[in-house]
Parts: structure tokens; sequence; C-alpha cells
């Protein structure tokens, strides 16, 4: 076998996966992470390693629950962003004149329209509708 320092499951089976992850959460508590009805109905290591095998969505998403819970407690924690300390030579970003606060937003034209106007408005809109698209079939025959 190869080595794979970087992969967790490495040499892993799909049964010991599934075994250690029912150790420690019990059916139901499996069956309350990952919504999978061989979890809960008649559950057994036999039943629920013939769906996993079958079903690549539901057997990603037990490996990753068993990474979650097992792996990443013995690993390294992933490397984070460096964060530069109050006396960096990183100057500090200026306020953006686009940044402004919502109280200092600029008006729009119709913003001071009151109801009264956009209501009467609307009655003028419907006395002057257009008439019905004519066929142009029907117009040259």
């Amino acid at each position: 076998m190869s080595e794979q320092p970087n992969n967790p499951l490495h040499g892993l089976t799909l049964e010991t996966i599934l075994t250690k992850l029912q150790d420690k959460f019990g059916w139901d508590g499996l069956y309350a992470r990952i919504r999978v009805n061989c979890f809960v109905s008649n559950p057994s290591i036999k039943s629920a390693l013939k769906f996993l095998r079958k079903t690549q969505w539901a057997r990603d998403k037990v490996e990753a629950l068993y990474i979650h819970t097992f792996a990443s407690a013995s690993s390294t924690p992933p490397p984070q962003r460096p964060r530069f300390d109050k006396k960096s030579s990183m100057p500090k970003a200026e306020k953006s004149p686009y940044q402004s606060s919502v109280a200092n937003k600029p008006k729009w034209p119709d913003s001071d329209r009151t109801d009264a106007k956009k209501a009467e408005s609307k009655k003028s809109d419907s006395k002057t509708s257009n008439p019905p698209p004519t066929n142009v079939w029907t117009m040259n025959r």
C-alpha cells in the first residue's frame, strides 16, 4: 500500500468507520446527524454497510462525520490566516466615501412622493390603457 499522509481515512474500512460511529452516537444519534433510513428502520451494521456501499452520497456523509468526529481531534488544526498585531507596519484601511451609514444615503427623486400622489398616478395610468395589439395576419387578408 502506498503512503497517504493527508488522507485521514487511509487504511480504514467502511465497517470500521461505521462501527466506531455507532459506538459513539448509537443508531438514533447517527440518524439525527445523517437522515438515512438504514439507521432508524431495523438498523444493523450489515444492512447499513449494504446501503452505504450502493449509495455514494450517504457514504460521503458518513465519512465526513467520521473525519469531523475522530480525525479532526487527533490531527493538527487547519492553518489560519496570519494576523497582524497592532504595531504592524500594515496601514489601516481608510474609510471609503462609499461606506456611508444608512442615514446619509441620498434621497431618490420619487422618495418624497406621498401615497396619495402614487394612488392618483395609478388611476390616471389605468384610464389611458393601450388597445390590444392587432393580428398582422388578419389585417393583410
